[in-house]
């Protein structure tokens, strides 16, 4: 019991993957058949747990996890709604993550309500979506990982959230960028930088998806963010020819909170060799 104590507030806290809006989603979007037959089975399997019926939520857990689901102290929740989902492995694995309206004890506070972030991992398998536990001894939190003790996942989660109230966007305000947007030349070699800061309460990793344009090179310095330092993204532009670059778009991926930081990357209009739109052009021999 006490190891699931460990696994399941970890579970809890780790907001996995996500779905802020934006143009970030266009990264992650599941063709609408597979998003929708999987939202379908997560709200099948917290709707059950929400209405105190865990057996037939058990419907939707894989075999190889089912020992770990009846062993658990079920989740106990108001009302819950689905926040994002992150899908890896060509569409046959995925982490969902819920907000959900439910009660917590703080130690020197009682019992308090709150809404807090549930992550849990899913797998395409013989046809259908299931809920299973990748690792059962284990488990990745905000504080690293998390190995099952008597109360000390209940001390960890206390200890971060105090007299907090838990909610996804609080979890992810403690990872931010110094700009969302940068401009560099269209005509002739330049670099800049975003610094990534992480004031989280542990480690967070960080990984990037970006548009392809040649020319540009995109390199992300530190994937692991201690807490209190910080990562590099650094955009070179090596143009070819002066005319007006496209803008492009990169994608920071923040885990385990399941924050997605949109950075737009434009291209400053040559001086002298391309007009900005709008520019009205003289044609020669005509006043």
């Amino acid at each position: 019991m006490n190891m699931w104590r460990g696994l399941s507030v970890a579970l809890a806290v780790a907001a996995v993957s996500w779905g802020q809006e934006g143009f970030g989603s266009l990264f992650t979007k599941a063709p609408k058949h597979i998003d929708d037959a999987l939202r379908e089975r997560v709200n099948f399997f917290y709707e059950r747990q929400m209405a105190g019926k865990s057996r037939q939520a058990d419907a939707a857990v894989h075999e190889d996890s089912k020992d770990l689901f009846f062993e658990a102290p079920k989740l106990q929740m108001r009302s819950f709604k689905i926040v994002s989902i992150n899908y890896e492995e060509n569409y046959q694995r995925a982490k969902v993550v819920i907000d959900m309206d439910t009660d917590f004890h703080f130690v020197g506070f009682g019992t308090m309500k709150v809404n807090r972030p549930a992550g849990s991992t899913w797998k395409f398998d013989q046809g259908q979506w299931w809920w299973f536990v990748e690792n059962s001894s284990s488990k990745d939190s905000p504080w690293g990982l998390l190995s099952p003790g008597p109360g000390q996942a209940q001390a960890d989660f206390n200890k971060y959230i105090s007299s907090n109230e838990m909610t996804v966007d609080k979890l992810r305000s403690k990872v931010k960028v110094d700009k969302d947007k940068i401009e560099l030349p269209s005509d002739r070699d330049a670099a800049a930088e975003v610094i990534i800061t992480n004031d989280f309460d542990g480690p967070v990793t960080v990984s990037m998806q970006a548009d392809d344009f040649g020319g540009v090179v995109i390199n992300l310095e530190g994937s692991r963010i201690e807490r209190g330092q910080t990562a590099k993204l650094t955009v070179t532009s090596r143009p070819v020819g002066p005319a007006k670059k496209p803008d492009l778009r990169v994608l920071l991926i923040v885990e385990p909170i399941g924050k997605h930081i949109p950075i737009l990357v434009t291209f400053a209009y040559p001086q002298f060799n391309e007009p900005k739109p709008g520019t009205v052009v003289p044609v020669p021999g005509k006043k």
